[in-house]
């Protein structure tokens, strides 16, 4: 009995740390999850092998340097909603994880949320940030929305973020300087 009490209180604690819920298409009979999740939930996902992918992406390091001492100086946030079953999300979140590590922002921070396939969260959250469409990455600056990549990037995904930040402090930056 005396280890009895310990372990339901270990499961307990285990099950209430997943925020997220594990469901699968009607349609398609694919997984995918809904709730606050992070990027080693995606990529412990033994289904989600496109996770793997998009992992190999170089960002050009001149940018990372500029966008990592914005991130830092601005004290900019990130929210991150994204469909665990959209293509546009399998491209770009291993690649957003890429450039925040180079960048060495701090994503155990960074809420980041899976959409069923309504783009609909277990909290309401994604209503609240009037989600349509995934990917969607919103940079915030003292909790006011600075801009957002939604689903695709223009350039690339560190000179989309860079140029946001930039746009949203009233800098102006020359992106034909060579990167």
């Amino acid at each position: 009995m005396r280890f009895l009490i310990p372990l339901l209180l270990l499961l307990s604690m285990s099950a209430s740390a997943q925020t997220f819920k594990k469901l699968i298409d009607e349609d398609t009979k694919k997984t995918y999850y809904k709730g606050k999740v992070n990027f080693d939930d995606l990529k412990s996902e033994k289904l989600f092998t496109w996770y793997g992918k998009h992992a190999d992406y170089t960002p050009n390091s001149d940018v990372v340097s500029e966008l990592s001492d914005a991130l830092k100086n601005y004290n900019v946030k990130m929210v991150v909603f994204l469909g665990t079953w959209c293509s546009d999300s399998h491209e770009l979140v291993p690649r957003l994880e890429r450039v925040l590590s180079e960048c060495h922002y701090a994503t155990d921070e960074m809420p980041m949320y899976a959409l069923d396939l309504e783009k609909n969260s277990l909290d309401g959250v994604a209503q609240s940030y009037n989600i349509e469409y995934v990917p969607t990455i919103i940079l915030l600056q003292d909790g006011k929305e600075m801009g957002r990549i939604i689903e695709t990037v223009e350039e690339s995904l560190e000179k989309d973020m860079l140029r946001i930040v930039l746009d949203y402090l009233g800098d102006q930056v020359d992106y034909n300087n060579g990167y």
